[in-house]
């Protein structure tokens, strides 16, 4: 599970956090090239994406990116606001806290991350949450930079906008212990608290179609913020203080 989080600035520079534009100023055209790993050698999914020759477009607007997302700056020292909020989260779900956080690489070849890899870092392992009367295994809590918006993706050819790019996420992955679809949609919020859904997260008023914001959260003092994301099944998100949820 994603969480989009709602803190002051991106991930690894000093853009501002948040902040969503349906403009640009800018226009940066790029193409995929495989390079040789450690090992010389070349990655297959890697040189299968090169033969598509797709031209990837990003849109740029001067108010929400810098030259480290289009790979063209090292990254800056990791935001300590978005660590505190997933230690936080950590804390919540009983795990333990990793002594050292080491940033890693995981490769993104769609185009959606200029650099074809997102940065990330364990925060947290071995932690459990309380739903339907047992316990809900959770195996470990990242820290992650976002990915791109996709605008369009037609023949040879597509557009991302580059607003979300690097804002923080943080990655909650459970063991193998939700088997239907009805659990998985569930709201952490109401399963941690043993609510019925339907009645303690009915949709809030939303500011626009297809989004909304979860009644839980707010209720409990959360500073929380309607998701741009198509709604759940019965129209919930999860929100939490200093969190909103990612599309």
């Amino acid at each position: 599970m994603h969480q989009q989080l709602l803190t002051t600035h991106k991930l690894f520079c000093r853009c501002p956090g948040g902040l969503y534009t349906e403009v640009h100023d800018g226009e940066v055209l790029r193409h995929m090239r495989p390079t040789l790993s450690e090992l010389g050698e070349y990655d297959g999914t890697a040189l299968m994406e090169f033969k598509t020759k797709k031209e990837i477009i990003y849109l740029l607007n001067h108010l929400n990116v810098c030259t480290y997302e289009m790979d063209d700056t090292p990254p800056f020292l990791v935001n300590q606001e978005a660590i505190d909020v997933a230690i936080e989260l950590c804390l919540m779900m009983n795990m333990d806290i990793i002594d050292e956080v080491h940033i890693a690489r995981k490769q993104y070849l769609d185009g959606s991350i200029p650099t074809g890899f997102q940065r990330t870092a364990i925060v947290g392992m071995n932690g459990w949450l309380p739903f339907r009367g047992r316990r809900l295994t959770v195996t470990h809590v990242s820290v992650e930079e976002d990915s791109c918006r996709e605008v369009s993706d037609k023949g040879h050819r597509i557009v991302w906008r580059t607003d979300r790019l690097g804002m923080p996420l943080t990655e909650t992955v459970t063991g193998p212990e939700l088997r239907t679809p009805r659990r998985c949609a569930t709201p952490s919020c109401c399963a941690a608290s043993r609510r019925a859904p339907p009645a303690a997260c009915a949709p809030a008023s939303a500011p626009a179609a297809r989004t909304s914001t979860c009644r839980c959260a707010a209720a409990a003092g959360a500073r929380s913020r309607a998701c741009p994301r198509p709604s759940w099944p019965s129209g919930w998100c999860t929100t939490r203080a200093g969190a909103s949820s990612t599309s």
